[in-house]
């Protein structure tokens, strides 16, 4: 069993610009409930955080069971394995909770989503993994996923979130009518040190994440705070930066793999020790190390590979 400060690490929500932007996107479309809904896409590679954004917008708005009413504010469902109007619409329902949510036709499976969002007043329904909704052969004007997700929006009146990998984009690019009706196409990336600006968020990532880490730790702040002449507030990289371009190489910047790790060091340690680089070396062979193509542990190599290594990953230009 996890310690119970592993799971509250786990559920805190980054505060780094990029997860903000895309919670205030979902937000926003959030808004047009009841009217011409509109909606947003949340598109990034695997492990960028797109699945998180979710989980967050659900504990934001979680669901309540009492004896006079029932409420889900948010219905969010993975791709079903097959893609067919009869799967959607099925696990829709199976997540508004109809213990009969794969039965009946395309036509009554219909009819119970119009009226259980209505009964359970959903505010929002999301998809995730959409990028699975894009056929084999290719879309059409007349691809099935198009219509079933216009049928949706226009039917539902409740807005809708699609997150995938960046090839889920295309459902948009092919259809203008939806493509007006995304408000948003908010993009997830990995974290690297190519430009001294995606340094800068990655320093402010990490400094973020240690800043409710529940441990104390020593060389992880990796930002400098000061006053310009002008008195306004200036950031740069401190002396730490080493240590920074250990953790985007054992990572690859990905905030699932980050996220992981950490957890582990949660595991591993006890809550008064102070953590050096050793626990984050320690951690990675544990956690990630079998998912690398190089050979040697980030944090106990030689600056000077790490360096070198990072460049040939393209996570960093001198």
């Amino acid at each position: 069993m996890l310690k119970q400060e592993t799971i509250e690490f786990n559920n805190r929500a980054s505060l780094h610009p990029q997860f903000e932007a895309g919670i205030e996107a979902i937000l926003n479309v959030m808004k047009y409930r009841g009217t011409k809904p509109f909606g947003v896409m949340i598109i990034g590679n695997p492990g960028c955080g797109k699945t998180f954004l979710l989980d967050t917008i659900k504990r934001m708005h979680p669901e309540i069971f009492t004896r006079r009413k029932t409420e889900v504010p948010f219905v969010c469902i993975d791709s079903p394995p097959e893609i067919t109007p009869s799967t959607i619409y099925s696990e829709i329902l199976e997540a508004m909770g109809d213990e009969c949510a794969d039965e009946g036709t395309v036509k009554s499976l219909r009819r119970r989503i119009k009226k259980l969002t209505k009964n359970l007043d959903t505010k929002l329904l999301g998809i995730d993994e959409a990028h699975d909704f894009l056929p084999s052969s290719g879309l059409t004007k007349t691809s099935t996923v198009l219509k079933v997700i216009k049928w949706l929006m226009n039917n539902t009146e409740v807005p809708l979130v699609l997150a995938g990998k960046p090839d889920a984009k295309s459902l948009l690019d092919f259809d203008d009518q939806l493509k007006d009706r995304f408000l948003e196409v908010v993009k997830l990336e990995s974290f690297s040190c190519v430009t001294l600006d995606k340094s800068l968020d990655s320093a402010d990532f990490f400094d973020g994440l240690f800043s409710v880490f529940p441990r104390k730790t020593t060389g992880m702040e990796f930002l400098e705070e000061s006053e310009n002449d002008d008195g306004e507030i200036e950031y740069k990289l401190n002396n730490n930066f080493s240590n920074l371009l250990r953790f985007i190489l054992a990572t690859s910047g990905n905030p699932r793999l980050i996220n992981k790790m950490l957890l582990e060091v949660i595991e591993s340690t006890n809550k008064d020790d102070v953590l050096a680089i050793a626990d984050f070396a320690e951690a990675w062979d544990k956690t990630l190390k079998s998912k690398m193509e190089f050979h040697f542990n980030p944090f106990t190599a030689d600056y000077s590979v790490v360096k070198s290594m990072t460049i040939a990953r393209g996570l960093y230009e001198e």
